[in-house]
C-alpha cells in the first residue's frame, strides 16, 4: 500500500506538470570516487535537448567535491565547461561553485539544504538559463528512504540575483520530483521531472523538462576489508 501511494502521488504529479506544449530532456551520467573518508570527488558529463527535443542546446561536463562532517554538515564545490546552442552557434560556457548545506533525518525522511554561490566565468552575454548564469542558489529538498532500493524525491529552489542593482532579486525558481532506483552497490539509474520560470522573461516562460541519469561509484576498500 505503501509504494502505490507514492507512486500514485508520482504519476498524479507529472501528470499536472505535462500538459503543456514544449518540454525538454536532459541526460547525464555520473562517476564518482571517493578519496578518503566524507571526501567524494565526481565527473559528469550531460546533454540537454529543447524544443520538444528537436534540439541540443547545452553540452557540458561538470566536476565536483563534497566534504562531509560528521554533524551531517556538508561543503560542495564544483566547475562546469561546455557549450550553449545560440543563432550564431555554439558558444563555450564556464562556471563555478561555492557552497554547502545540512542533512535532517527523521525516520524514513531525509531533509536537505543546500546554499551555493555561482559565478559565470565565460565572457558572453547573460542566457535564460539559470545554470550557466551568476547567481544565489537555495535549495530545500525531501527524500524517501523507505523502500529497499528506490529513494523518491521532491525539491524546490530558489535562484537570486548577485550583481549590483539585483542583488538578492528573485529571478528564477525549479521545482523537481525525481527517483533514483539501486542496481547495486556501485550502479544507480534516476528519472524525474522538472519545472523552472525565469520571471526576467514573463510570468508563464517555463521550461518543462524530463531527466535521465545514470552513476556509478568508485568505492575504498573499508577499514575492515583492509584488515582481512
Amino acid at each position: 500500500m505503501k509504494k502505490l501511494s507514492l507512486l500514485i502521488l508520482m504519476l498524479g504529479t507529472l501528470q499536472a506538470f505535462s500538459q503543456q506544449k514544449d518540454f525538454g530532456i536532459w541526460s547525464s551520467a555520473e562517476l564518482g570516487y571517493e578519496v578518503i573518508d566524507d571526501l567524494d570527488l565526481s565527473v559528469s558529463p550531460e546533454l540537454r535537448w529543447d524544443q520538444n527535443v528537436t534540439r541540443l542546446r547545452n553540452r557540458q561536463i561538470d566536476f565536483k567535491a563534497k566534504y562531509k562532517l560528521p554533524s551531517d554538515i556538508f561543503f560542495v564545490a564544483g566547475y562546469r565547461i561546455g557549450g550553449i546552442q545560440r543563432n550564431a552557434g555554439w558558444q563555450e560556457r564556464k562556471r563555478i561553485q561555492m557552497g554547502g548545506g545540512v542533512k535532517y533525518k527523521m525516520n524514513d525522511f531525509v531533509g536537505t539544504f543546500t546554499t551555493r554561490f555561482q559565478r559565470a566565468v565565460s565572457e558572453r552575454t547573460r542566457t535564460r538559463d539559470a545554470d550557466l548564469n551568476t547567481n544565489w542558489r537555495n535549495k530545500f529538498a525531501v527524500t524517501y528512504k523507505g523502500l529497499k532500493k528506490i529513494d523518491f524525491g521532491v525539491s524546490y529552489e530558489f535562484f537570486h540575483g548577485t550583481e549590483k542593482g539585483e542583488f538578492l532579486d528573485w529571478q528564477d525558481w525549479r521545482f523537481v520530483i525525481d527517483g533514483e532506483y539501486k542496481i547495486n552497490k556501485r550502479n544507480y539509474i534516476s528519472a524525474g521531472f522538472l519545472v523552472q520560470n525565469e520571471f526576467q522573461i514573463g510570468l508563464d516562460q517555463r521550461d518543462r523538462i524530463l531527466f535521465f541519469g545514470y552513476r556509478h561509484e568508485i568505492k575504498r576498500p573499508s577499514s575492515k576489508d583492509k584488515k582481512k
